[in-house]
């Protein structure tokens, strides 16, 4: 690009570029604010954020990272919006382990952070992100929409999502959650299996009908699943599996047959 002084300021001129003035205004929104918009010129102005540009002063970093300072949050909630990637995966990773609650800047956290998954793709950016989202996430704010855009983004690419994304689903209870953590599961069961059993009822039909597939670790791990969240309505799929199964998968299915009639009998007599 070419730079023309002017007055307190200057003017950008880009050319030979391939995406649109709307996605050249997005992208300087990353060093300041976007201010006017004049399509029909294909001009806009914007006041640029020096502090998204300089490195972290000694005395800036020391706040931080002191929960405790009065600008912790706020500190932090601008690192979400720097330039560097970098310096945005600490201000989140500061964010996820912080123990006090802070309600005033809940929202604009929140919404940030959901932002971010559409940012980097990267396992260790996007398990921070998703860490940091059980934290500050609020029911219906959204993010569990778009984490599960983000989640089916990487699973479509032939990767496996980082686990607290997948967890996020599960505890926000989004819509989304079984159907994706069935599929994981299905293809890795020892790795999701505890994320089966902490979705609770709704892992139940899914776990059923693996007792008689071909892999005897999804086998196995359906009969876990079971023992654990089953009902009362898993029985009759478990005795069928039953007459199928070697002596050690045999005596688990009777088991959890054992431990679900169990749980029923308690439930009814509450």
């Amino acid at each position: 690009p070419s730079f023309y002084a002017r007055r307190d300021g200057g003017l950008f001129v880009i050319e030979g570029i391939g995406i649109s003035l709307e996605e050249v205004a997005e992208i300087s929104g990353k060093f300041g604010e976007v201010e006017e918009f004049y399509p029909e010129l294909r001009i806009f102005t914007m006041s640029l954020d020096v502090d998204r540009l300089v490195e972290a002063t000694p005395e800036l970093v020391s706040k931080l990272s002191d929960p405790e300072h009065p600008a912790f949050f706020v500190l932090n909630l601008a690192e979400l919006n720097h330039i560097d990637i970098g310096r945005v995966r600490d201000a989140a990773e500061r964010l996820r382990g912080v123990e006090r609650e802070e309600q005033r800047f809940r929202k604009e956290i929140s919404r940030r952070l959901g932002e971010l998954l559409e940012e980097d793709d990267s396992p260790d950016f996007l398990e921070i992100i998703a860490e940091a989202l059980l934290m500050w996430a609020e029911k219906g704010d959204g993010n569990g929409i778009a984490m599960a855009h983000a989640v089916n983004r990487i699973t479509l690419s032939g990767a496996e999502p980082p686990r607290s994304m997948v967890g996020f689903l599960v505890k926000s209870g989004s819509a989304a959650a079984g159907p994706v953590l069935e599929s994981l599961w299905t293809r890795n069961a020892q790795r999701w299996e505890s994320l089966m059993v902490e979705m609770g009822a709704e892992a139940e039909e899914a776990a059923a009908n693996q007792l008689d597939a071909e892999d005897r670790g999804l086998r196995n791990s359906a009969v876990s699943i079971l023992t654990r969240v089953g009902t009362l309505k898993s029985v009759p799929a478990l005795e069928e599996a039953v007459g199928g199964a070697d002596d050690e998968l045999r005596a688990r299915m009777e088991e959890a047959i054992q431990f679900i009639r169990e749980r029923g009998i308690a439930t009814e007599s509450e």
